[in-house]
């Protein structure tokens, strides 16, 4: 049995610690095998994965597809390769984003909060996004920390919400599964506008296009939700996996939270198509 945590996040996104920093956190807390999940990036992590090897410890790549239907439904991809098709949809992703930054920083400062793209720290990957510009905010005296800013400022009905282009989960899930990667639906108990019926019939959808897995344990599941998903996963043959969402001190999630262990055959199975693992 292999303890696993399969959706971190880093520097590459909006995470706080480096891959390295995480590696040894990872380490530490004893998972041997783990994935760095940042949002719509796919950094080349090939030296991390070597260092991981060294140290007994095995990394998946990973990235964490924000998509969208009725609301925000994160789709998690593991062992794809990164071919040019897959690697231009992230562009574009990104693109998206870059300009979407630009309109929140226009409407932030008709109501007087004036923060320059220059103010706001860019990420490891080279762009940033709403945690980014709160942190400029809080550094600037607008707001007094993180949830303040998202309370005030980027609720649906506030000043600096700017509605995003989303790709849909079906294609997040065809791009992963194309590039011979895993597709797993992240923490379906965060679904709040989907009534159980319906996120089953999300599930039901979503593997006819290629779906892998459902991310059943989860750091804010419950007992409940967690046995839920573990029924839904048997019943669609999909694999069950582990996260914990780690994204550092400004959010509340634990490396390796919750504990739970993978077979060999499963870990081979999440590792895709592309893997010698």
């Amino acid at each position: 049995m292999i303890r696993a945590d399969l959706h971190l996040h880093t520097v590459y996104s909006d995470g706080e610690k480096t891959p390295l920093e995480l590696l040894s956190m990872l380490k530490k807390e004893g998972v041997q095998l783990f994935s760095f999940t940042d949002h719509d990036v796919s950094p080349d992590h090939n030296e991390l994965s070597a260092l991981a090897r060294e140290q007994g410890m095995t990394y998946i790549p990973g990235v964490e597809f924000t998509t969208y239907d009725r609301e925000q439904i994160h789709i998690l991809g593991y062992g794809y390769k990164r071919t040019p098709a897959f690697l231009q949809r992230l562009a574009t992703i990104r693109e998206q984003r870059e300009r979407r930054n630009l309109k929140i920083l226009s409407n932030l400062k008709k109501v007087g909060v004036e923060i320059t793209p220059e103010e706001v720290d860019h990420n490891a990957s080279g762009f940033y996004g709403t945690l980014q510009i709160i942190r400029a905010m809080v550094k600037k005296g607008y707001v007094p920390d993180y949830p303040a800013g998202m309370r005030d400022y980027f609720a649906t009905d506030g000043p600096g919400y700017v509605g995003q282009e989303r790709i849909s989960p079906h294609e997040a899930v065809r791009l992963i599964t194309q590039s011979g990667g895993v597709a797993v639906l992240a923490h379906p108990g965060k679904m709040k506008t989907f009534s159980l019926s319906e996120q089953k019939e999300m599930i039901a959808t979503l593997k006819e296009e290629g779906l892998g897995g459902i991310e059943c344990y989860y750091s804010s599941h419950t007992n409940l939700e967690t046995a839920r998903y573990l029924e839904w996963a048997k019943e669609f043959h999909l694999l069950p996996t582990v996260g914990s969402d780690f994204h550092g001190v400004e959010r509340p999630e634990h490396v390796g939270n919750p504990k739970h262990f993978l077979t060999q055959a499963e870990t081979e199975r999440l590792c895709g198509k592309n893997s010698s693992i």
